[in-house]
């Protein structure tokens, strides 16, 4: 599995114009009839020693997990970890991480 720095996920401009901030694991894994998940996801993978920042590519035929997102700061990683939320090992990104994720991505204007 490949390993990305935010630096070379924010001169990626197909990768950032297809984050799908709005799926979370659980639309994911129980999508209904309606959700269209193509993009890709980011999510809080628990089922290692760590809590990891995972990418998914998302397919209208299936999906694939891309890598893991380093550098992220732990209580960020740790915070979506916590959430009440995960399943199935998969846990949404906290409001504080995907703004700082945003932030640092470039996503944000100042």
């Amino acid at each position: 599995m490949r390993t990305y720095t935010i630096e070379e996920l924010k001169d990626d401009e197909n990768f950032l114009k297809n984050i799908r901030w709005d799926i979370t694991p659980k639309k994911f894994l129980k999508p209904a009839k309606t959700d269209k998940i193509d993009g890709v996801m980011l999510y809080v993978e628990t089922g290692g020693e760590h809590p990891v920042l995972m990418i998914m590519k998302n397919y209208s035929l299936g999906s694939v997990t891309a890598g893991n997102i380093e550098g992220i700061p732990n209580n960020l990683i740790d915070e979506s970890a916590s959430s009440p939320e995960c399943i199935s090992g998969m846990c949404p990104l906290s409001t504080a991480l995907q703004g700082w994720l945003k932030k640092e991505l470039g996503l944000l204007k100042d």
